[in-house]
């Protein structure tokens, strides 16, 4: 079984994760400004037009999605 993290970086290459995110009980997808430990973190762009996620907030490098699969 995938891990919420797995998922979330799945996202971007799969519209499969929104709805797996969903199953492991994830609401929200937070894109902070810094990135993550390893890489530059989400592209927000790429998620924007994933049918499955909603931009909630996006102000100073961060952004939202709610997960709507």
């Amino acid at each position: 079984m995938w891990c919420a993290s797995q998922q979330v970086e799945r996202l971007e290459s799969d519209p499969s994760a929104v709805t797996a995110l969903a199953e492991l009980g994830v609401d929200y997808v937070y894109i902070g400004r810094m990135g993550d430990f390893e890489t530059a973190g989400l592209n927000g762009d790429l998620l924007r037009s994933e049918p499955g996620l909603e931009e909630v907030y996006n102000s100073d490098g961060v952004t939202i999605f709610r997960v709507r699969p």
